[in-house]
């Protein structure tokens, strides 16, 4: 069964193939062979030859690679714009920038932010959200600590709640490892 249908294959592509035209291409008017008797007009070479189109491309060619970012001094298409204008456009920008939102939008927003730092933070992509690019120490928060030794009235002997005067001591051994640390006090502080 597969013999008949490769023959029949090399039937079909046989007979497809006898009258087969080539479609013409756009290119086909300018060959060689095309050409007419009477077609005699001005042809692309002739147009090329003329020294005043010649200087002009030589022009263009010049101006297009000394263009420095798509304009120079001389070929700035933004320089008629006067100021008025792009201050009015730059308001209209400040006024579309600033939106009215809601108090809840915003929270929403607000805990989204949250929620994709945390996520960044968590992953190991970013180690830090806010980063100061002022260097200078003059502007730094400064925290400033006060330590008060505040003794309570009880304790301090100041007054008098019984009608024993020396004070109690809450320890069975004033010996203890914890207390001598309780008495000493932190060194962190």
């Amino acid at each position: 069964r597969r013999d008949d249908w490769s023959s029949r294959r090399g039937e079909r592509s046989d007979w497809s193939n006898r009258g087969y035209t080539p479609l013409p291409t756009p290119s086909y008017k300018l060959n060689k062979w095309m050409k007419r008797e009477g077609d005699e007009g001005e042809s692309r070479r002739s147009s090329r030859q003329d020294p005043d189109w010649e200087e002009e491309e030589k022009r263009l060619d010049r101006e297009w690679y000394q263009m420095d970012a798509g304009y120079d001094d001389t070929h700035n298409p933004f320089a008629d714009v006067s100021d008025d204008y792009v201050q009015k456009k730059e308001k209209q920008l400040e006024g579309r920038k600033t939106q009215r939102m809601s108090a809840r939008q915003r929270q929403i927003n607000k805990d989204i932010e949250r929620w994709e730092t945390n996520r960044m933070l968590r992953s190991g992509v970013v180690t830090q959200t806010q980063f100061d690019e002022d260097f200078e120490e003059q502007d730094e928060a400064k925290v400033h600590l006060l330590v008060h030794n505040i003794t309570p009235p009880f304790l301090d002997g100041r007054i008098v709640f019984t009608k024993q005067m020396e004070p109690v001591v809450p320890l069975r051994d004033a010996t203890s490892d914890m207390a001598v640390v309780a008495r000493k006090g932190s060194n962190l502080v």
